[in-house]
């Protein structure tokens, strides 16, 4: 089978939109330290017990003013982040920056509110974890006894958890074809002889594979590994316009996708008659794979499906939740507002380095190419679609919940995490009965949305544990498709 390259010349280059911000695209220039900051309750208590303290940090001299930069709050009220117990910030190592704070809000006797401020020095790297015993004096509103405790970790700015250099020996290959509407599709791919099993991999919203580290561990286990990227998706943004760029992964209607998910597993298929497959999907790929199970034209060739913090749910909570989730309804009506249309970005556009995605770059090879982290914006067709996509699924679980012999039975794994600041993960294991009626559901916690892309390398591993178990047990199972 022969492969094409997808390195085609740039119309426009994506890295010089970083100029004029605080980032600085070309690894080794400008280098960003990176400081891990994990703050858990002293004994092991249900998180449904406890809240997270509120309280602030800062990187004295940062500069990077913006959340997960050189700044974040822990216990941030009405939002993903509130149960997050563990993020990273980054700071200029041109800066030298000696020292963080700590700051927020106690209660005295008296029931004052007083201000709180407390500095501690940046540690060295070597010094692993250390333990910010100032701290100690943290507690929570729903258990007050509960005790936690904040550590902090310095990572210089060339450690990183997958390098260049991984990328490069991994050495996967490229396939581009031509879509019927005109656009592009990649399909990033690695065989080798004699596996008989396949994954399929549907990556999230503006993303693109990364991840050479779990790459290997399939290829070892007997996987060949095919990834698409779909249109306006990861590579095959390579060679787009500043306009296309921006609206990496907008769509309004997500069975577009089918026509480069049923040529991937054509791909895959014509060339190895597989005895095994599995169908990855993280985040809104998660949404594509719900779909795919249900009208893909090999979905009866999956023999297990895994969902990596998979887009099933708004999980915003409250009044904005309500509103996204009409936004399908609603957007019809948005058309008679002049410049309300389906590619209407929710948020100003313009330049605005995106701290969420960099700090994946500062720890991972990640091709700035191929993910947005610096114009891209959600779309009020993307939303729309997005709920389509839910209402759908809450259909389909209504109806094999009437009928339960119509479900499907493809087993399913299903990863969530208190470390998502995208997704409520708690409220996912009430919609995914729309997708299968054989379902694992595991929790992991402090890992990044993207739940093979950790803060460390020891949860990745965790992490992928977790899938190959599963994954030695679903094949093994008999099931009607």
């Amino acid at each position: 089978m022969g492969c094409n390259s997808s390195l085609i010349s740039q119309k426009f280059d994506p890295l010089a939109e970083y100029e004029d911000t605080w980032f600085n695209p070309k690894r080794g220039e400008d280098p960003l330290d990176k400081l891990l900051v994990w703050c858990s309750p002293e004994v092991l208590v249900a998180k449904k017990d406890y809240n997270m303290p509120v309280f602030n940090v800062e990187i004295v001299n940062g500069q990077i003013d913006t959340w997960q930069g050189s700044k974040v709050t822990f216990g941030q009220k009405g939002a993903n982040k509130e149960g997050v117990a563990f993020n990273i910030m980054m700071f200029p190592q041109g800066n030298n920056c000696k020292r963080v704070q700590f700051s927020g809000e106690l209660k005295d006797k008296d029931g004052q509110v007083k201000l709180w401020r407390v500095p501690v020095d940046i540690p060295a790297e070597d010094e692993g974890w250390v333990h910010v015993d100032k701290l100690d004096f943290l507690r929570c509103d729903k258990l007050p006894t509960l005790k936690f405790k904040v550590s902090i970790k310095k990572e210089d700015a060339n450690t990183l958890i997958t390098t260049p250099e991984d990328t490069k020996n991994l050495n996967m290959w490229h396939h581009d074809f031509k879509l019927s509407n005109g656009e592009k599709a990649v399909i990033v791919y690695k065989q080798r002889t004699g596996n008989t099993k396949c994954l399929m991999w549907f990556p999230g919203r503006n993303d693109t594979f990364s991840h050479p580290h779990f790459a290997n561990r399939l290829l070892e286990a007997g996987f060949d590994l095919y990834v698409i990227e779909h249109r306006k998706q990861g590579r095959s943004l390579i060679g787009c316009s500043s306009k296309e760029f921006e609206l990496s992964s907008h769509t309004e209607n997500f069975r577009e996708y089918l026509e480069e998910h049923n040529k991937v597993f054509d791909f895959a298929f014509n060339d190895k008659p597989y005895e095994k497959c599995v169908l990855y999907a993280h985040s809104t790929g998660g949404l594509e794979a719900a779909l795919y199970m249900r009208e893909g034209n090999w979905r009866n060739a999956i023999n297990a499906l895994i969902l990596n913090s998979p887009f099933l749910d708004f999980g915003q909570g409250g009044p904005i939740e309500k509103l996204l989730d009409s936004m399908d309804n609603a957007l019809p009506l948005l058309q008679f507002i002049p410049g309300a249309g389906e590619t209407r970005m929710i948020e100003t556009p313009g330049k605005k380095a995106n701290a969420f995605g960099l700090n994946i770059w500062a720890q991972y090879d990640v091709d700035l190419r191929c993910r947005n982290f610096i114009t891209e914006r959600m779309t009020l067709g993307y939303l729309s679609a997005v709920g389509k996509m839910h209402e759908e699924l809450a259909q389909k679980k209504k109806e094999w919940t009437d009928d339960p012999k119509k479900a499907c039975k493809v087993p399913t794994l299903l990863l969530w995490t208190d470390g998502d600041t995208c997704l409520d993960g708690s409220e996912l294991q009430n919609v995914v009965g729309g997708i299968s009626h054989d379902v694992e559901i595991k929790f992991i916690p402090n890992c990044r949305h993207d739940m093979l892309l950790n803060y460390t390398k020891e949860d990745n591993d965790k992490v992928m544990d977790t899938i190959f178990d599963f994954i030695n047990t679903a094949l093994t199972k008999k099931f009607a498709t």
